[in-house]
Parts: structure tokens; C-alpha cells; sequence
């Protein structure tokens, strides 16, 4: 029996790579504009913007794992 092939183009990893770090740049944008317009004393939503700015960063660095 040969080996299962994937070959489709949603699962390729050039393909899963370019989406992580396209929605981890997501993530970071909208942390960085979340910083820009709103004001200092807001712990509450302002943990919402660490945490994606975590997860952005974490995706990007995924995608740029699964490229090697």
C-alpha cells in the first residue's frame, strides 16, 4: 500500500503557515489600535488587548515554526 498523500491546497503547509501569521498580524493590529484609542485607566478591556497581542504573537511565531 502506498502512503496517504494530502494534497489538497487548504492543508498545505505553505498555505496553514501564510493564514497563521496573517491572523496573528490581525491580533497584534488590533491590540496596537486598541492602545492607540483608548484611554490609560481601563485595566479591564486593557487585558483583552494583552491577550491579543499574546495570541498574535504566539500565531506569528507558529507560522513561522511550521515553516521550518
Amino acid at each position: 500500500m502506498g502512503a496517504f498523500r494530502n494534497n489538497s491546497v487548504l492543508t498545505s503547509g505553505r498555505i496553514i503557515r501564510v493564514m497563521f501569521i496573517l491572523i496573528g498580524l490581525a491580533c497584534i493590529g488590533f491590540a496596537l489600535e486598541f492602545v492607540v484609542r483608548l484611554p490609560d485607566t481601563m485595566p479591564g478591556p486593557a487585558m483583552g488587548a494583552l491577550g491579543m497581542l499574546i495570541l498574535g504573537a504566539i500565531l506569528v511565531l507558529g507560522g513561522l515554526w511550521i515553516g521550518l
